[in-house]
């Protein structure tokens, strides 16, 4: 999501005071595409290094990670809970997991994606931004 959908880089980690700026940022092509993709009936999908395990280090109640800064920036956008509701969201940082199959790159979360949409072939993703 960072640098892609939003213009700036959150780290994994916002506090909660730092959200309303981090939405302001909103790439304005994120913005205007998304609508479109849902008129067409594509599915969506956020894959971002984000994690709540971040919670471990930094509390849940004065900072946003994972799902739950997705899912707020994605409210804080658009306004509007039904497309909020239209993203598979996997939000998952290897290196909080110990997760050595899955180390600096993103096919934990392509396979997910895959996973939850019933995508059999990598070939038939698009990607519109890589997050």
């Amino acid at each position: 999501m960072d640098r892609t959908a939003c213009r700036l880089h959150s780290g994994g980690v916002l506090p909660k005071e730092e959200v309303p700026g981090y939405i302001e940022n909103v790439s304005e092509d994120f913005k205007r595409i998304i609508p479109k993709l849902i008129v067409a009936g594509k599915q969506l999908a956020i894959a971002t290094f984000t994690d709540v395990l971040y919670y471990q280090r930094f509390p849940a109640k004065g900072h946003r990670a994972g799902e739950d800064l997705v899912k707020e920036f994605l409210k804080g956008v658009f306004k509007n809970p039904e497309i909020e509701k239209k993203f598979k969201v996997v939000a998952y940082f290897p290196d909080l997991h110990e997760d050595e199959n899955h180390k600096r790159n993103k096919s934990y979360h392509i396979e997910q994606i895959m996973d939850h949409y019933g995508i059999k072939d990598k070939k038939e993703l698009f990607c519109l931004m890589t997050l």
